[in-house]
């Protein structure tokens, strides 16, 4: 009889979750929303990573509940963290209805990732159900995930968004963050130079130099006569660069095409963080003149190069990176709208749900 009823709880133990024996129908309601327990419990998981984070990454589980953060204990800055996550959510939920966002084609985004979120919740589910968070808590978040990227498009990406960036601020941004960069590059590690000895090698670096320095002078003086637009000059005197080269390396004219396109690139857009480069080439093109032909050696090449204005080449130029732009540089300034503005929602919570959801039935491995 024992047996039998110690294998019986082993069962309720193992199919019932941390909400399973909960009847209560919400643990929170911040304004007139009702937080659910699945959904509660996913946002208490979600505080206690973030005073995880607030601790330095130094504390898991069980660990972190006796420590203390910003000058009170950690169970009750979960606690707050707790309700404020909640409140974000919903304040996401009804900006997006606020706004008169389509819900149609939301639902119609989440059927189309319905397949990798039951692919990733395979991977998932035994940590979120052992603490008691199914997937259609799984599926509301990823939901509320994309409804928080909509909301966002329509404040200050989409034109008139009541959060819109000043035209001309986005201007200054792209103008600091994006250029042009117009080059003939010479490898200073072919395998041909890297099979010469020390002293070798130094001398045919310093005729490469050398025939670098000629062509700067080729592309420069090409680029004055030339009779095309200003515009066009830069890569007048790049073609005029890479000629001389072919002429001092006596490259025949067969083989010309294909060594141009190894070695010259022409209107190569460049971001600040832009990782296809070496980090000191794009040092030295961020702080150079515009539309001015400069010579620069990094480890691997000396370059014959030219910055370039995107603005100036095209004044609208700026409009094909907007979203990009605003997003790097506006989200924090997004959430800490989402934050400031949520804080003023009502939260009332079910004390006895939340003396049920104790953080000690949290951090199930």
């Amino acid at each position: 009889m024992r047996r039998a009823l110690a294998a019986m709880l082993a069962v309720i133990l193992v199919v019932c979750p941390l909400t399973g024996c909960y009847k209560s129908a919400d643990v929170l309601l911040i304004d007139d929303y009702a937080v659910y327990p699945g959904l509660y419990l996913y946002f208490q998981l979600q505080a206690i990573s973030d005073a995880g984070t607030e601790l330095g990454n130094l504390y898991y589980g069980k660990e972190v509940l006796k420590q203390t953060i910003e000058g009170i204990p950690a169970k009750e800055w979960i606690g707050n963290r707790t309700v404020a996550i909640a409140r974000e959510f919903v304040f996401v939920a009804r900006e997006f209805e606020r706004l008169g966002l389509d819900a149609e084609s939301l639902a119609l985004e989440l059927s189309y990732y319905e397949s990798s979120m039951q692919s990733e919740w395979q991977q998932l589910h035994y940590f979120y159900s052992r603490n008691g968070i199914g997937y259609e808590t799984y599926r509301k978040m990823f939901e509320n995930n994309i409804k928080t990227g909509r909301v966002f498009d329509a404040l200050y990406i989409e034109e008139g968004g009541e959060q819109e960036p000043p035209e001309d601020t986005v201007k200054e941004l792209f103008a600091e963050n994006y250029t042009y960069l117009d080059y003939l590059r010479l490898s200073k590690t072919t395998d041909d130079l890297l099979a010469l000895e020390e002293e070798e090698l130094e001398s045919a670096l310093e005729d490469m130099r050398g025939d670098m320095d000629d062509m700067l002078l080729a592309a420069v003086e090409a680029a004055k006569g030339a009779d095309v637009i200003y515009a066009e000059s830069v890569n007048v005197g790049l073609q005029a660069a890479f000629e001389l080269y072919l002429s001092l390396n006596d490259i025949a004219e067969a083989d010309a095409e294909q060594m141009r396109t190894g070695i010259v690139a022409e209107h190569v857009v460049v971001r600040t963080d832009n990782t296809s480069f070496e980090a000191d080439i794009i040092t030295e093109l961020f702080s150079a003149e515009t539309d001015v032909f400069q010579i620069f050696e990094t480890e691997e090449y000396i370059y014959l190069f030219c910055r370039r204005s995107m603005l100036e080449y095209n004044e609208d130029s700026w409009k094909d990176y907007k979203s990009t732009i605003i997003t790097e540089n506006y989200s924090d300034t997004y959430m800490d709208y989402i934050k400031e503005n949520s804080v003023f929602m009502k939260a009332s919570e079910n004390k006895s749900a939340r003396r049920y959801f104790s953080l000690n039935k949290a951090f199930v491995s």
